[in-house]
């Protein structure tokens, strides 16, 4: 429990680079980023997003992307949370999943 090793209003910058998508409660997460920033602290956090809010139904999606958070939903969690002054910055997302029909068929037949 990270409670009881890191004390509350203790740190005044986080930063993740990628492991962040990996969490599987993104709110527990935050929220524990939150619980241990000083007043006025910051967080950078790196991580992979989808487009929209779900993934394809009926697709084998590998566990790692069914933790992904939608990229709309990202604010209003923080926000939620109590974190302020929120930007999601997308400026330098120019990498994108597209998969063709017969790639998607192969994995996962019947679809």
């Amino acid at each position: 429990n990270m409670a009881d090793k890191i004390p509350d209003n203790s740190i005044d910058v986080v930063i993740s680079n990628g492991a962040f998508c990996l969490a599987p409660n993104k709110e527990k997460a935050f929220r524990e980023l939150f619980r241990v920033l000083k007043p006025g602290g910051r967080i950078s956090v790196c991580t992979t997003t989808t487009q929209q809010g779900n993934l394809e139904p009926g697709v084998s999606w590998p566990l790692c992307m069914k933790m992904f958070i939608a990229k709309d939903e990202l604010a209003p969690l923080c926000k939620k949370i109590g974190f302020e002054n929120i930007l999601v910055d997308d400026s330098n997302s120019s990498m994108s999943l597209e998969m063709p029909e017969e790639v998607l068929e192969q994995s996962n037949p019947g679809r």
